[in-house]
């Protein structure tokens, strides 16, 4: 057996045509709102940009990914709070609470970090192509960030077009 048969296992939600749900925020205080709404028990950020920025320094990185937790410490159904980058940023000392975070995560290919995390869970991140096919992976919900103001860098400026396609396939709106 190859690499790939190893992405496709029946037990992982990929391997059948379901949509998991999708929503469109543009700050954390939104997925704060839906967290609750949904009673979800986990919770994983991607890290930019919405905890830091990308190209941002260390003390960017800990107070945002501080903050972050604060903030979602007012979601009295989750029990984990992650959160994961693709890139090699390292967060320098402890993550507050019983968060946890992953460096060179290589979302959405690794699932292994997140499989024993509780559902209902959602994966909030800005790219369809990684975060919500993770999170279609997981069968867990997808809050899509939607940050206008803030300028992408190329590359994952040309992710989030070419991956635009995904949306229909893999997810379907969330209720309101």
């Amino acid at each position: 057996e190859g690499r790939v048969s190893g992405l496709l296992r029946p037990e992982l939600c990929c391997s059948s045509p379901v949509r998991v749900p999708y929503r469109e925020v543009t700050n954390l205080a939104t997925v704060v709102d839906w967290l609750g709404e949904l009673g979800a028990r986990t919770v994983l950020l991607d890290v930019e940009p919405l905890v830091a920025v990308w190209d941002t320094g260390d003390a960017e990185l800990k107070c945002g990914v501080d903050e972050a937790v604060a903030l979602l410490s007012e979601v009295p159904s989750l029990e984990s709070v992650g959160f994961a980058t693709n890139s090699l940023r390292k967060l320098s000392g402890a993550v507050a609470g019983n968060a946890f975070f992953v460096t060179a995560a290589r979302k959405p290919l690794l699932t292994r970090p997140y499989r024993h995390l509780p559902h209902p869970g959602v994966v909030v991140g800005d790219q369809l192509a990684t975060d919500g096919v993770l999170a279609w992976r997981l069968g867990f919900a997808f809050a899509y960030v939607r940050h206008p103001e803030i300028r992408h860098p190329w590359g994952p400026a040309l992710l989030r077009q070419l991956s635009r396609p995904l949306r229909r396939l893999l997810f379907r709106p969330a209720s309101r």
